[in-house]
């Protein structure tokens, strides 16, 4: 990225962690690669982590240390060029997010339509049940996907046949903590 765009403002939203964790589990849970309770794999994570990289991996606690990564923006950018804002305070106040990334970006905050802060964009969506989870997670099922089908085709497939709307599962207290 420096290299194309050395002078550029980066602006870096991290999810609390717990969260983040938890919504990669869910789409590992959907997808039928982890079938246990997310409070096993949280668990279990520090002493089966072979899988790394991304894609498929259990990368659920490594992906929100965030530290590490957000330093590395600011070594390669400068601390005046990346602007750290917790999610949190988007979904809080997300006019007070918009005038500080417009403020970030010396940009009229006029230029960010309220209405986009209206809608959830990327909602939690359900295997439609145990036989879509082993479909969705068979080795066979994905190459198919990935290599016979048109992009667009396995997208409708997936989003009509798979998966289903759900509401978000809550997190164990005792995970949380």
């Amino acid at each position: 990225m420096y290299q194309k765009a050395p002078d550029a403002k980066i602006i870096v939203l991290p999810r609390d962690p717990i969260v983040r964790a938890h919504s990669h589990y869910l789409m590992d849970y959907r997808e039928g690669v982890n079938n246990k309770d997310f409070t096993i794999k949280m668990l279990e994570e520090d002493f089966c982590c072979a899988r790394k990289g991304f894609g498929i991996s259990y990368l659920y606690v490594d992906l929100g240390l965030y530290y590490e990564q957000v330093k590395r923006y600011i070594e390669t950018f400068g601390k005046d060029n990346v602007l750290v804002l917790p999610s949190r305070e988007l979904f809080e106040d997300p006019q007070a997010i918009a005038k500080r990334v417009a403020s970030f970006l010396k940009i009229d905050a006029a230029a960010f339509n309220p209405e986009i802060f209206q809608t959830a964009h990327n909602r939690l969506k359900a295997s439609r049940g145990a036989w879509s989870r082993r479909v969705a997670g068979h080795p066979w099922a994905r190459w198919i996907g990935y290599h016979l089908l048109p992009r667009k085709r396995q997208w409708w497939l997936y989003q009509h046949l798979i998966l289903k709307a759900a509401d978000k599962p809550k997190i164990d207290p005792e995970v949380q903590h």
